[in-house]
């Protein structure tokens, strides 16, 4: 959830339209920062902000009259929420770096499926459209996309996430119209319908962030034709140590949180091992706190989801740590049947053993109406092994 630290001036005298285009609301940009405060109707609804028409001095004016504090809270999927606290100019130098690295000023248009309660979709969704001066249509997740043909855009800038990504692979014949297609993703794993985005257009770039709320963006790849393991650190930022051995990331820069205290993070080591290859380049190993050891093999939880999620017919599915009294360490699997259809158990051990390995099986099933994710679609927290 986003917060004002500090309530939004006022816009001299400039107010907020809104006009009802079917489910669509039209929102005009010189009513953005009420829109703001409004962020729980606006991810409810589909809306569209056209920078394109406002002039660049207008478009500084308004950056100008952002407050100067925000707070932004974790998802909950690696402990309790917790805000952390950006400034204007932090926001705002990770947005000239954004822009840069997406080339966005190359884009006609953007799409996105991430509302702005998080830090990844206050700087994307909201702030970069502004920045560069582009249209942007957002749609909330779980809602269909409509006919992109009817949007006047030859390159589309698409801020996704996972789930976004099947969306835009759906829409793939609109999109074969295109002159150049760019998505940028976050938040998770790239899923298969990533590297499928990939194979079926060949117009399509996808570029991945890699960062947190106390960070913002500390790294990116970038996938054109097939996928790119390596990983490359922003300009603005440094790492403790860089070597080819497994380490967990450490970063510094100027762009980390400020506490509830006001004091700036010096640094924060991530949930998340690496190893580096080349100086900033370093390859994603895995999340400590989703990996178990199964008689001894090393198993990330993240991975498998990614394998089965593949082969399984259901509409959502989860890999939980748990203790076992032989085994010490392995997962329970949580499947979501497909609306109004029906899923037995046995249908789901049967997939399991027929594209996992025979080690690293769960120890247990589960049928489930919903897995409780967050804003950004992460599994929420649930405690390690007990």
């Amino acid at each position: 959830m986003l917060n004002f630290a500090a309530g939004p001036p006022p816009l001299s005298g400039q107010t907020l339209l809104q006009q009802a285009t079917g489910s669509m609301k039209v929102v005009s940009p010189f009513g953005w920062v009420a829109q703001v405060e409004r962020a729980a109707l606006a991810a409810e609804c589909p809306w569209h902000m056209n920078w394109s028409n406002t002039s660049p001095s207008t478009r500084q004016a308004l950056l100008e009259q952002l407050p100067d504090w925000y707070a932004f809270a974790t998802s909950g999927s690696t402990g309790q929420p917790r805000s952390w606290y950006r400034s204007k100019a932090q926001l705002l130098q990770e947005v000239r770096l954004l822009a840069k690295l997406l080339k966005a000023e190359r884009s006609s248009g953007m799409i996105s499926f991430v509302p702005f309660h998080h830090l990844y979709g206050f700087l994307n969704t909201l702030l970069l459209p502004l920045w560069i001066g582009l249209p942007v249509w957002y749609y909330p997740l779980g809602q269909s996309l409509p006919s992109i043909a009817s949007l006047p855009l030859s390159h589309p800038l698409f801020v996704a996430l996972p789930s976004g990504l099947q969306s835009i692979l759906h829409a793939r014949r609109q999109l074969s119209r295109a002159r150049e297609i760019t998505v940028v993703h976050s938040a998770a794993t790239l899923p298969d319908a990533g590297e499928q985005l990939l194979l079926r257009l060949p117009k399509a770039t996808i570029v991945e962030l890699f960062g947190s709320t106390e960070t913002g963006a500390v790294a990116h790849r970038r996938h054109r034709g097939g996928l790119n393991p390596y990983w490359h650190l922003l300009e603005d930022v440094d790492v403790t140590r860089e070597t080819a051995r497994e380490i967990s990331l450490e970063c510094s820069g100027e762009r980390l949180a400020y506490g509830p205290d006001g004091v700036r993070l010096n640094r924060w080591q991530f949930d998340d091992l690496v190893c580096y290859f080349g100086q900033r380049h370093f390859i994603w190993l895995g999340r400590v706190s989703r990996m178990v050891k199964v008689n001894g093999r090393r198993v990330y939880l993240d991975d498998l989801e990614r394998q089965l999620r593949a082969v399984m017919p259901c509409a959502d599915l989860a890999c939980f740590p748990v203790r076992d009294k032989i085994r010490g360490e392995g997962y329970r699997l949580s499947v979501v049947p497909l609306p109004g259809q029906s899923l037995a158990l046995d249908t789901v051990w049967q997939v399991c053993r027929e594209h996992l390995a025979p080690g690293v099986l769960p120890l247990s099933l589960a049928l489930q109406p919903s897995i409780d994710r967050g804003l950004l679609e992460k599994v929420r927290f649930v405690g390690g092994l007990p």
